[in-house]
Parts: structure tokens; C-alpha cells; sequence
């Protein structure tokens, strides 16, 4: 069974650094500088960052990383604030990631994986420039109906999601997330959960795994929900209505969105991975309901 993820993210703050990203020179001052955020990755086996051509990975995936470019590490100023972003590639427990590091000032530092792995769905990331400012062009593989995706992702709204070049955005009523089939793990939501446009949220329990339901109401600050409310705006006009992902013993999730015109749309996705932008809603939406749950 293949464990889901979201979006894996360590935020760090109240240290300080001797040095900082600028300083970072080597592939040992970067490792040293991770350990340094999460020490963790000192426990791992064989952590490391690799030499590109020492990568063994399928043809199809070397190809992608010879085409364009692919370096081991790379300082790149990604969130557009003025502070030098990493992004590096390490070897760890016998798979090749890609993970991120944001520098959000004074000493305080986001580390993120927001891919899968190499070796088992080829999914990849590369700084770009679009209109003057830095972005993240996407790879992914065999994904979900084998059709491989390439795709621009920029910051916003504290994370990353996908571009909407159209910038094809309506106001939006109502969202409303449902957890609507049986999975196996300890990342199985226990909950569904309703925001309306004015801060108003309905929580209730799944009979999947309660068989009564607890049902909580709360009002929510403005800063309490409009992040979310902007993601689900933001992205909505590029969601297809259904994704899957080929693994099993997975969370399906139903997102409904009632916009201001009436008019409504639902994506049901298999394994919570359908794109970038959907996996940080979740992650926004189940981390409020985790904290409603808890009242």
C-alpha cells in the first residue's frame, strides 16, 4: 500500500543559521544546512545529494532531466520576495526527491516536498521565468489515466499551485468537501465540512467511521477562511471532475463549489493527488476541520 501524501511540509522557526542560502556553496554546505532544519534527514539511509549523472533512473525520466536541465541544486528566489530560495535533489532511503527550501526572513525557513519520488512516479521540477518573475515548471508521469503532465507552478497564497494563465475566476458561494469511500491508514479523514462565502462552517462526521454523527458549527474569521476561499477561486475553472490515482486503499474526496452564479461544479478525486492546487485546499481545509474536531 502506497501511504498518501499531501503536500509534506516542516516549518521551522526561531533559529538561527550561521549561514544562510546566498552562503551555500557545496553540496556538503547544503546538506549540513538541512540536517540543520530537520535532523531527521541524518537518520536516513544513505541521505545524500547526488551527482546527476549518478542517477539510475527509467529512460523516459533521465530524459526529461537531460532535456531540461536538471541540477542537483539550484538557488532561485521563488516566492519573488527578495530571498534566495533552494531547491535540491537528494538520495534518501533508496529513492531520488526534490525538495524546497523557502526562506521567509529572518532566519526562518520552510522545507517542502511537494512531489513523489523519482523511481516511482518520475515527477519533477524546474525554475523558470515567466514575465519577469520565477516560477516552477512541472513534470509528472503516469498520472493517473497514464497520460503524462507538464504544467507551471507559481506561489500564492502561501504555497504552490498551479498557474491559471486565463485568470478565469468567479466568486464562490460555498465549498463543500465530503469524504465518500472506505480507506486504510492514519491519514483517513474523519470528517466532512461545509464554509460558506461569509465564514460560516459545518462540520459532521462520516458514518464511515462513526455511527452517529457529531455535527459542529462555527463562525470563522476573516483570515480564518478567505485563504481557502481564494485557493478554491483561484483554481476551480481549470479542475477536470474526476482524478484518480493507481494505487488502492485510498481516501476519495468530493468537492463541491457553488459559485455566485448558481451554477455549481463537483470533482470527485481518488487518492486526494488530483492536481497541486487541490492537495494544498485539502491540506487547508482537513487542518481546519482537525481544529473544529478538537473544540
Amino acid at each position: 500500500m502506497k501511504k498518501s501524501l499531501l503536500i509534506v511540509a516542516i516549518f521551522i522557526s526561531n533559529y538561527i543559521f550561521p549561514n544562510r542560502i546566498d552562503e551555500l556553496k557545496t553540496t556538503l554546505d547544503i546538506e549540513n544546512f538541512i540536517i540543520k532544519i530537520d535532523a531527521e534527514f541524518a537518520s536516513g539511509t544513505n541521505f545524500h545529494i547526488p551527482k546527476i549523472d549518478t542517477i539510475i533512473i527509467d529512460k523516459n525520466c533521465s530524459q526529461i532531466i537531460n532535456l531540461w536541465s536538471i541540477l542537483n541544486f539550484e538557488k532561485v528566489d521563488l516566492t519573488n520576495d527578495g530571498l534566495t530560495d533552494l531547491i535540491f535533489l537528494i538520495h534518501l532511503n533508496n529513492e531520488f526527491y526534490q525538495y524546497l527550501v523557502i526562506d521567509h526572513g529572518n532566519n526562518d525557513f520552510e522545507l517542502l516536498r511537494i512531489l513523489d519520488g523519482l523511481l516511482s512516479e518520475c515527477e519533477l521540477i524546474k525554475p523558470i521565468r515567466i514575465k519577469n518573475s520565477n516560477a516552477l515548471r512541472i513534470y509528472r508521469s503516469n498520472n493517473y489515466d497514464g497520460i503524462n503532465i507538464i504544467d507551471t507552478l507559481i506561489y500564492k497564497f502561501n504555497g504552490f499551485i498551479e498557474l491559471n494563465s486565463k485568470n478565469n475566476i468567479l466568486p464562490i458561494d460555498e465549498i463543500e468537501l465530503k469524504y465518500d469511500s472506505y480507506c486504510w491508514g492514519e491519514d483517513c479523514p474523519t470528517f466532512n465540512l461545509k464554509i460558506d462565502k461569509n465564514g460560516k462552517v459545518k462540520l459532521w462526521n462520516n458514518s464511515t467511521h462513526y455511527f452517529v454523527d457529531k455535527v459542529c458549527t462555527k463562525q470563522l474569521s476573516d483570515s480564518g477562511f478567505r485563504n481557502m476561499m481564494s485557493i478554491c477561486e483561484y483554481i476551480a475553472f481549470n479542475l477536470k471532475n474526476n482524478y484518480a490515482i493507481n494505487w488502492s486503499h485510498q481516501p476519495t474526496f468530493t468537492l463541491k463549489i457553488s459559485f455566485s452564479n448558481g451554477k455549481t461544479k463537483e470533482i470527485k478525486d481518488y487518492g486526494m493527488k488530483g492536481t497541486l492546487g487541490l492537495s494544498y485546499l485539502y491540506t487547508q481545509i482537513l487542518n481546519l476541520g482537525a481544529e473544529i474536531n478538537q473544540d
